[in-house]
Parts: C-alpha cells; sequence; structure tokens
C-alpha cells in the first residue's frame, strides 16, 4: 500500500467486509494514480499461474485497472467491480517465475468519485502438458518470431521444411482451440490470426512429415 506524498494514509479506509473480513477502498481520480497497491506472490516454481481478484460486495463499483507485471511483460486487465459481490474473479492466466512479479492497482479510472476496492488477491497453478521441449539436438525447422503477440502469430519455416504444415493452438487447460493446415510460402512465412484470442498464454504446435515443434506465446494488448 503506498501512502507516501501525494498519497496519504487518510486517503485509505477500509471495512469490516470482504476476504477475511478486511478490505481497503478510496475514491478514485481521473487520470494520475494517487493511492495504489501492490500484490507481490511467492513463487514456489516457474509456472503458469491464474491471478484472482476479490471484489467485496461494498465500496467496490470503479472500472479497475489491474496491471499484471509477469515474466512476458505486463498486461492490463479492466474489471467493473460494480459487477461482483464477495468473489473471486479472475484476471487471466500468465507465466511467473520464482525471480518475481506482481498486481498493482491504482485509483486512476477516469470517472472521479467512484470508489475502489482493494482486496485479496491470489495465484493458482495452471499447468498443463500440450507443449513438448524443443528438442536441440536437432536442427531448428521453424521459430516463432516473437512470442509476445497481439494480433498475428508469425511462424517462419526454415528451407529445410517442405510442403503443408499443421498448426495447433491450445489454452492453457490444454483445449484446442486452433487447428488448420498452412501451405509454406515463397517467403517461408505463415501468418495465423489470433486476434480473437484474449490475453493469457497459449501452446502452439506446428507439425508435418519433416517434423514437430511446440512453443508458448503470450497474447498481450493493452487497453
Amino acid at each position: 500500500m503506498y501512502n507516501q506524498s501525494p498519497s496519504n494514509m487518510r486517503y485509505f479506509r477500509d471495512n469490516i467486509i470482504g476476504y477475511s473480513d478486511h478490505m481497503w477502498w478510496t475514491y478514485s481520480c481521473a487520470s494520475t494514480d494517487t493511492c495504489y497497491v501492490t500484490w507481490t506472490p511467492v513463487i514456489p516454481q516457474n509456472d503458469t499461474y491464474e491471478v484472482f481478484a476479490y471484489i467485496p460486495s461494498v465500496n467496490a463499483n470503479a472500472s479497475a485497472r489491474y496491471e499484471i507485471h509477469h515474466s512476458g511483460g505486463t498486461a492490463i486487465i479492466n474489471i467493473d467491480q460494480s459487477n461482483f459481490s464477495d468473489e473471486w474473479v479472475s484476471i487471466g492466466s500468465y507465466y511467473f517465475t520464482t525471480n518475481g512479479g506482481y498486481v498493482y492497482l491504482g485509483d486512476a479510472t477516469g470517472t472521479p468519485g467512484q470508489r475502489i476496492a482493494f482486496d485479496a488477491m491470489k495465484w493458482s497453478a495452471n499447468s498443463i502438458g500440450t507443449a513438448e521441449k524443443p528438442d536441440h539436438s536437432q536442427p531448428r525447422l521453424c521459430r516463432l518470431l516473437s512470442n509476445i503477440v497481439k494480433n498475428s502469430l508469425m511462424i517462419n519455416i526454415t528451407d529445410h521444411a517442405h510442403g503443408q504444415i499443421t498448426v495447433s493452438i491450445y489454452d492453457i487447460t490444454g483445449k484446442c482451440i486452433y487447428q488448420n493446415d498452412h501451405r509454406i510460402q515463397d517467403n517461408r512465412n505463415v501468418v495465423i490470426d489470433v486476434s480473437n484470442l484474449t490475453n493469457s498464454i497459449y501452446f502452439m504446435i506446428v507439425a508435418n512429415q519433416d517434423f514437430k515443434y511446440s512453443e508458448k506465446f503470450i497474447v498481450i494488448r493493452n487497453n
């Protein structure tokens, strides 16, 4: 909890309600955070974790802007706290390492005078086994041009692979959400539209008669 200038402890109010019967709240401001809170977990092992925010039933009617700082960067998720009451709300799944990570929530919502709640956060490990570790003893026949994507996933195929490839994408629960065949173009690139995917971690498997390759990627769009 940040209570140094320009913030002040008198700006934070608390109630005997919420998770473990205690929560903090303050009035929102328009554009620049005055009060903010960070939650820093102890990560026992490198893994994908689903992050949850607890929303209390009172003094929580703001459009809260949660910043999730994880190993792949920063994701920003807006949650209208007025839609929830004494419940855990998922703000997405992200890859965290034992080196750290945290969630930040400030009081700037764009609308002054709302009540924004700062209650508990939790991290829930969500490992799945869809992605295989690359075999570095063999030449890499394809690669992602970037593991951090917004709307397009671009796969580069080396000159040693030919013909057609099958691209499969899995979400963090292990569900296959995309599978399609693609012919390798002259420029050796295959572009997959992922604009319909939400901010999260996904696993891609590319296969044909020459190879099978898996890789993890993260969709991040700042709102």
